[in-house]
């Protein structure tokens, strides 16, 4: 199973509106095509990806980017957790606004 490249593209960050995650949208390319686009409004809540065309696809893209990506650590959980599109995407938002 290879490993999906995953981007962001058209990222518009709402400083405004962020509270306890970006509030933001965005373009999500997988491989080099445009595969969907994610907003979060900034409330906490998870992020919501609106895939083009087959919505099956995100639990393939969440099996490959597990089987594929690194455990991401954190102080709660020694062992880490696993990666996932959402995490990804809050990375690439919070590189984007350095």
């Amino acid at each position: 199973m290879d490993k999906p490249i995953i981007t962001l593209k058209k990222i518009n960050v709402h400083e405004g509106l962020s509270h306890e995650t970006n509030a933001y949208t965005a373009d999500i390319y997988v491989d080099g095509v445009k595969w969907a686009t994610v907003e979060n409004s900034g409330q906490g809540e998870a992020d919501r990806v609106y895939p083009i065309g087959n919505y099956g696809e995100v639990d393939e893209l969440e099996s490959r980017i597990e089987a594929t990506y690194p455990r991401v650590g954190y102080d709660y959980f020694p062992e880490g957790i696993e990666n996932s599109l959402e995490l990804i995407c809050g990375e690439i938002v919070d590189r984007s606004r350095r």
